[in-house]
C-alpha cells in the first residue's frame, strides 16, 4: 500500500512539471488561542478562521490535541469533532483545576477543515503550535 502511494505522489509531482507539495502545511486557514481566567481556573479557546474565499467545513473530522500542558488540568487532552463548539468555530477547553503555575505554554495539534463556497474544493490543515497563558498571581 506504501509503495503504491508513493508512486502515486511521484507521478503526480512529475505531471505538475516537477513541483513538489507538502498537503498538511496549513495555508487555508490560521488558529487564534485566547487564553483568560475562568473563575480559579484557566480556559483556552482555539478558534479556526479560513483565508479569504473559504469557509469552515463542519463536516470533516476535526480534532484537538492538547501536548505539554505543564501546569495545567484537563478533563480531556484530545478532542474531536463532537467537542467543537461550532459558532466560534473551533475548542473551548477550562481547566478542570486551578493552574499549578502563573504562566507557562500549551503544546498543540489541530486538524481543522475548509472548503470553497461550492465545496469543489477541501482542505485539510494541520496546525501545531504553543500558546501561551497567564493567570493573575495572587
Amino acid at each position: 500500500m506504501q509503495m503504491r502511494q508513493t508512486a502515486a505522489l511521484l507521478f503526480l509531482t512529475m505531471a505538475l512539471g516537477g513541483q513538489a507539495f507538502a498537503f498538511d502545511e496549513p495555508k487555508n486557514s490560521s488558529v487564534a488561542v485566547e487564553a483568560k481566567p475562568l473563575g480559579q481556573n484557566l480556559q483556552l479557546a482555539f478558534k479556526v478562521s479560513p483565508r479569504a474565499g473559504l469557509h469552515i467545513n463542519l463536516e470533516g473530522p476535526w480534532k484537538l490535541e492538547l501536548k505539554n500542558a505543564g501546569g495545567l488540568a484537563f478533563a480531556k487532552t484530545t478532542l474531536v469533532r463532537a467537542d467543537m463548539d461550532e459558532k466560534l468555530p473551533g475548542f473551548v477547553l477550562t481547566t478542570t483545576a486551578k493552574p499549578a503555575q502563573v504562566s507557562g505554554e500549551v503544546a498543540y495539534k489541530l486538524i481543522a477543515f475548509v472548503c470553497t463556497n461550492d465545496k469543489t474544493q477541501c482542505y485539510r490543515d494541520v496546525h501545531t503550535g504553543k500558546a501561551p497563558w497567564k493567570v493573575a498571581a495572587k
